[in-house]
């Protein structure tokens, strides 16, 4: 076999394998934008849950500090928390 020929063979084989990496290195880079992009929404979902539970917070120490410890402020405070649970859940089984 002349060297041109092993030349020619060794270019071809190269590019197969360069090619064939490129594929897989973008075919990954899809896979990274698109957990990068679930985590963003999954950091709004948490900044905006974290916000509502500090004015929840807020509201009831500002009840239990003016009113003093009264059982019914932790219910209402318990109950309103799960309502906005079930109706997510509602809302989610909705779009679903």
């Amino acid at each position: 076999m002349d060297s041109f020929t092993r030349a020619d063979l060794f270019f071809a084989v190269t590019t197969g394998a360069v090619v064939l990496i490129t594929v897989c290195v973008v075919i990954a880079l899809g896979y990274v934008i698109r957990i990068l992009h679930e985590t963003r929404s999954l950091i709004e979902l948490v900044r905006k849950e974290g916000e509502l539970l500090s004015a929840d917070l807020s509201h009831l120490r500002m009840n239990v500090t003016t009113q003093g410890f009264k059982w019914a402020f932790v219910l209402g405070f318990l109950r309103k928390i799960w309502s906005r649970r079930t109706a997510r859940k509602k809302n989610k089984q909705q779009v679903d």
